[in-house]
């Protein structure tokens, strides 16, 4: 009974006829479902795909088993007989759900519902990264598109709930938001004021202690990435660059000095499906390890989304689409739907700026505090002499902010681009050393737009349409006395 209960309260809350609003277990679900009002967001609205992808996220995430479709089919068709067109409609809508919930899962072969949840929230921010993701996000935008048309005919209402933005104020500080968006959440993550006030680490930088970390096997299971948990909390925070000073102690503060976040490759901040749902960096989501921390992707998009940056204009940015980004989505924007961010140019006014953002198949990063000759060329005095030969990664001026195993697994960090760089990351260097040619050519009169293989530089337009209301992050409280003046 439970199991149907929940198909109907499914076909009912996607198609707008009823509210998907919190129902404490009303239609015996557990938690809640994110919170729709009837009528927005429905079948024939251009949010439809957002509303069917956070009903069925919220399944998997609170555990709540999903429908066959063809018991969607079956429900829809009671609930739509009496309205015109309204078994089109039904079969419409059952396809979409087949495509998202079941056809996934088979075309990516994936074995678990933290798997499938990955990837329709990435399908739903665009992913096109393979040919199977491009054949299913074409299917759900056609299935989209005849709902949209079979919900008109039955007299659906419609409106779109994405908002036409503007929703952030800018900072106080004049901070870009991505940066404004990072440091918030690196105060957050670390429940310290004192992490974002710390300049950038350096080589000479102390790691944490060996021994505060292990490493467990075998690794991750794409056969990429470590898995690693906190052996010794204590020694981790007496070794750790950002918590061995000290941590805010009110009572909304969690302590990280007994739990402290790692770096946890795979690994997100727990989300819900609710439109308003914080980024929880306190709860382990299960997409990495046991321990608490997030991956680069995490990071960044934590940063963007806590700062109110949209990916796609005019689409509103929730906290459960971080379960679905990943580094190399950022190299191709434009090739994946994300109309809010672009290629960086190089010309004679500009090279690259703070809050760009660097992306290669394997990391992402947010750019900050670059200098006014950020590649070291202002030097030079002819244009045969910008060659990537000529330029060196140890005259980069500026700063890196992510999340990353360096200093023992520190996690969130922010450090030198050129110490950083000096000898790791290799497709990240290549590509800012072809950057650097650009950026001097550009110095001659050669501006040009760059378009590296290994690594990419992109940036957030920051336009109206493209901005939004900040996602919280959970407990951004304790630390708002200097989440304030940024």
């Amino acid at each position: 009974m439970r199991q149907k209960h929940h198909v109907l309260f499914l076909v009912l809350c996607v198609l707008g006829i009823t509210s998907c609003a919190p129902s404490s277990g009303k239609f015996g679900t557990g938690s809640v479902v994110d919170s729709v009002e009837g009528g927005q967001g429905g079948a024939g609205c251009q949010s439809y795909s957002e509303t069917m992808t956070r009903v069925v996220a919220d399944a998997l995430i609170n555990k709540k088993g999903l429908p066959d479709s063809s018991d969607v089919r079956k429900d829809l068709s009671v609930q739509l007989a009496s309205r015109e067109g309204g078994d089109q409609l039904a079969e419409n809508v059952a396809e979409a759900y087949r495509l998202l919930a079941e056809e996934t899962k088979q075309k990516l072969n994936l074995k678990t519902d933290q798997e499938l949840l990955e990837a329709i929230m990435a399908l739903e921010i665009g992913d096109r990264t393979t040919p199977e993701k491009q054949e299913l996000r074409t299917k759900l935008d056609q299935t989209y598109a005849r709902v949209f048309s079979s919900a008109r005919v039955s007299g659906l209402s419609c409106s779109d709930n994405g908002g036409s933005g503007g929703g952030t104020p800018p900072s106080k500080s004049g901070l870009n938001p991505a940066v404004r968006g990072a440091f918030k959440v690196m105060a957050t993550t670390t429940q310290s004021c004192r992490a974002i006030r710390l300049p950038a680490m350096t080589a000479s930088t102390p790691s944490v202690d060996e021994k505060a970390i292990t490493i467990l096997h075998p690794g991750h299971p794409d056969g990429i990435g470590q898995r690693r948990v906190v052996a010794d909390a204590a020694l981790f925070t007496a070794t750790s660059y950002y918590l061995q000073g000290g941590i805010e102690q009110g009572s909304g503060c969690y302590n990280t000095q007994q739990n402290p976040l790692i770096y946890d490759y795979g690994g997100k901040p727990f989300t819900q499906s609710a439109v308003d749902a914080p980024l929880d960096y306190f709860h382990n989501a299960g997409s990495g390890t046991t321990a608490l921390g997030t991956d680069c992707s995490g990071y960044v998009f934590s940063s963007l989304a806590s700062a109110g940056m949209r990916l796609t204009a005019g689409k509103k940015v929730t906290a459960a689409m971080v379960q679905g980004v990943s580094a190399r989505l950022f190299m191709s924007p434009a090739s994946n739907g994300w109309t809010c961010i672009a290629p960086v140019a190089s010309n004679d006014q500009q090279t690259i700026r703070n809050g760009d953002i660097l992306a290669s198949g394997g990391h992402v990063v947010i750019l900050n505090n670059v200098g006014a000759d950020p590649f070291g060329v202002a030097r030079f005095t002819s244009i045969s002499q910008c060659t990537m030969g000529n330029i060196s990664k140890a005259n980069f001026d500026f700063e890196v902010m992510q999340s990353s195993p360096i200093k023992g697994a520190i996690g969130i960090n922010r450090i030198r681009a050129a110490d950083y760089y000096a000898s790791g990351e290799t497709d990240m260097a290549t590509a800012l050393l072809q950057y650097g040619v650009a950026a001097c050519k550009a110095r001659f009169g050669q501006p040009s737009t760059v378009l590296p293989s290994t690594a990419r530089i992109v940036r957030h337009k920051l336009t109206p349409d493209c901005m939004d209301r900040e996602v919280p992050l959970e407990k951004e409280a304790c630390v708002q006395s200097c989440i304030n003046t940024l």
